[in-house]
């Protein structure tokens, strides 16, 4: 078997970058691929030397984290996909990286906001390489800014502190 520590950054990173490219390409994010990022955490928890104490933190957070996207989505600010994508990365990350993957991931939406405000002229223009939502939809995929946002705190997450060799 691999080393657990490759393997779970290796599910986290398919499965996070599927989630993003769904997305950026169809502003959907299937609940298959969170269930599958729920599903690998759980399968390669064994492995991970946290206690209990530190899972029970984790679904906490993620459980935090899902009440906020549902309040937010409820208010039209992101898609239900954006959502529970949130809290199935805050389950891998745990509260000791969340508020650092937050800010990360507002200062990056901001970035894509500004992005599709500088596009949308020019895919309106005719570039047909460009996703319809571009210039058809006022929402934006935002599953393009947490995955990054969590790609790069995943080191510092929970999950990754340690591992049973």
């Amino acid at each position: 078997m691999p080393d657990p520590a490759t393997l779970s950054f290796v599910v986290f990173a398919t499965l996070t970058g599927l989630a993003a490219a769904s997305d950026l390409w169809r502003l959907r994010i299937p609940n298959r691929i969170v269930l599958g990022l729920v599903a690998g955490y759980l399968v390669l928890l064994p492995w991970h030397l946290g206690s209990w104490g530190d899972v029970a933190a984790a679904m906490a957070a993620a459980g935090a984290v899902l009440v906020a996207g549902i309040v937010g989505f409820a208010r039209g600010w992101f898609g239900g996909g954006d959502a529970k994508l949130a809290a199935a990365i805050a389950l891998w990350l745990g509260p000791a990286a969340l508020l650092p993957f937050l800010v990360t991931t507002a200062v990056l939406g901001g970035v894509l906001a500004f992005g599709v405000i500088c596009l949308r002229p020019m895919s309106v223009a005719g570039a047909g390489f460009l996703p319809r939502w571009l210039w058809q939809s006022n929402q934006l995929p935002y599953g393009a800014a947490l995955v990054p946002a969590a790609l790069w705190h995943f080191p510092q997450g929970a999950w990754a502190a340690g591992w049973l060799i």
